[in-house]
C-alpha cells in the first residue's frame, strides 16, 4: 500500500471544515483509492504529537517537508491564527509549502460566520492574504457549506487521480528503462 499524507492547514475558526475534510479524504480512500493501493492520510497541527520546543518549527514543519506530504489544503475563514515572528502559522505553513514545491489548494469559507465572533485585525490579515495571492490562482471562494463538501470532494478526487495517474505512468515508464537496460540477466 502506498502511503501519502495530506496536510490541512485551518486556524481556529475552521475546526469543523478540517474534520469535515478528514472524513471526506477517509471516504474516498475507502471508496476508490485503497482499491488501487493508495491511501491519503490527512492531518493537521492537531494530529502531530505535542511535546517540548518550537511547535512550528520543531513539530510541524518537517511534517510539511516531508516526500511524503504531497498536498496542501488551505480552509480559511476569517482568522489567520496567532502571530509569531511577524507571520501567522497558517501563512508560514503558505510559505514553506511554496517553497518545497507542494500541490496547495485553498478554500476561503464565507459561511457561518457570526459578527460576534469575528476579530476585525485578523479578518484584515485574512484579506491581506488573499490580496497577496489573488494573482496566484490557487483559492476558491465558497459561500454556504454544502458547496464546500461538493467542491472539496471533487478537487480532492480529480487532484488524486491525477496524481495516481502519473505515478503509475511514471513507474510503467521507469520498468520499460529497467527492462531495455537488463534483457537477458
Amino acid at each position: 500500500m502506498k502511503e501519502f499524507k495530506v496536510f490541512i492547514s485551518h486556524a481556529s475558526d475552521t475546526e469543523n471544515e478540517c474534520n469535515m475534510l478528514k472524513k471526506i479524504i477517509d471516504q474516498e480512500n475507502a471508496n476508490h483509492f485503497k482499491s488501487r493501493d493508495y491511501v491519503f492520510i490527512p492531518f493537521c497541527f492537531e494530529d502531530i504529537i505535542p511535546g517540548s520546543g518550537f511547535p512550528q518549527k520543531e513539530k510541524i514543519d518537517p511534517e510539511i517537508i516531508d516526500k511524503s506530504c504531497i498536498l496542501m489544503i488551505f480552509i480559511l475563514k476569517s482568522r489567520l491564527g496567532t502571530i509569531r515572528n511577524d507571520e501567522t502559522g497558517v501563512e508560514h505553513e503558505y510559505e514553506l509549502g511554496k517553497e518545497f514545491k507542494k500541490e496547495i489548494m485553498i478554500y476561503r469559507c464565507d459561511f457561518l460566520m457570526h459578527l460576534s465572533e469575528i476579530d476585525p485585525g485578523q479578518l484584515q490579515m485574512v484579506n491581506d492574504f488573499f490580496e497577496r495571492i489573488r494573482n496566484e490562482n490557487l483559492y476558491v471562494p465558497l459561500r454556504e457549506i454544502g458547496e464546500f463538501e461538493t467542491r472539496l470532494r471533487s478537487d480532492f478526487s480529480k487532484w488524486i487521480e491525477g496524481f495516481i495517474n502519473d505515478n503509475e505512468t511514471n513507474f510503467a515508464k521507469d520498468m520499460d528503462d529497467f527492462n531495455k537496460l537488463n534483457r537477458g540477466f
